[in-house]
């Protein structure tokens, strides 16, 4: 799949660990709905914190990967 996209295989997990990334932050960000249902107060503050965490750090990663991405495509220019 990864060939069939242009990507390296390094390039390709690195994309789907964002993926992963987003999604957790989307489940414990969206946590007063139904994906996690919870009722403490303090364990829904905790995982809206832990949310936010992991959306400082899914940010971080994008930017990463987007160099990565950057770097890869110009090295085929060449």
């Amino acid at each position: 799949m990864a060939e069939y996209l242009g990507l390296t295989r390094q390039i390709f997990f690195a994309g789907l660990i964002e993926v992963a990334m987003i999604l957790v932050t989307l489940a414990l960000l969206d946590v007063p709905n139904i994906v996690l249902p919870v009722r403490s107060a303090g364990a829904r503050s905790t995982l809206r914190v832990t949310g936010m965490i992991m959306l400082c750090l899914t940010f971080c990663w994008s930017v990463v990967l987007g160099c990565v991405l950057a770097l890869n495509s110009g090295t085929y220019r060449l």
